[in-house]
């Protein structure tokens, strides 16, 4: 609302503002999506499953489907690279934005997410997707149903829970 205050003794009054905020993303927020989508399927390491399944959906949703399904197909290739087992999230994460792409759309889209913000891991290290706040310890690690994940229960065994 806007207060309109005019001279000559008349009283104020009040117009309604008739600006209008959509709810649909702008580039930024989609650009910021995708960096999260990519870091929580590289962070984890995983090959298909469930959650795998629900991030490449969220990329459908903001890159389309033929780009989607070249980068997941492309993240699920690198997860499976035997240079990246047994390496930290962030370590993977970092790794995966300096080897070159010879797909010049990746490249681009990788271009893009690099540059966003602080970066990729300060960026997945503030992200907001629930699987790279477990990853990065702000929140317990479970599964979809629940129950904690084989990583999550072999991290209690060691701290001693």
């Amino acid at each position: 609302m806007k207060l309109r205050l005019t001279g000559g003794g008349e009283k104020p009054t009040v117009q309604e503002d008739k600006g209008y905020v959509g709810r649909s993303k702008t580039s930024v927020d989609k650009t910021a999506d995708v960096r999260d989508l990519i870091a929580a399927l590289v962070g984890t390491g995983e090959v298909g499953g469930e959650r795998s399944a629900a991030h490449y959906q969220a990329l459908r949703g903001a890159l389309g489907d033929d780009k989607a399904k070249k980068l997941y197909n492309y993240l699920m290739v690198y997860n499976q690279r035997p240079d990246m087992q047994g390496r930290s999230a962030e370590d993977r994460i970092k790794q995966l934005y300096e080897i070159p792409v010879s797909d010049q759309e990746l490249g681009d889209l990788f271009k893009e997410v690099k540059s966003f913000g602080y970066g990729v891991v300060p960026g997945f290290r503030e992200s907001a997707n629930l699987t790279n706040q477990q990853l990065t310890g702000r929140m317990p690690m479970a599964s979809a149903s629940g129950r904690p994940t084989d990583a999550a229960q072999r991290i209690m065994l060691r701290v001693g829970r």
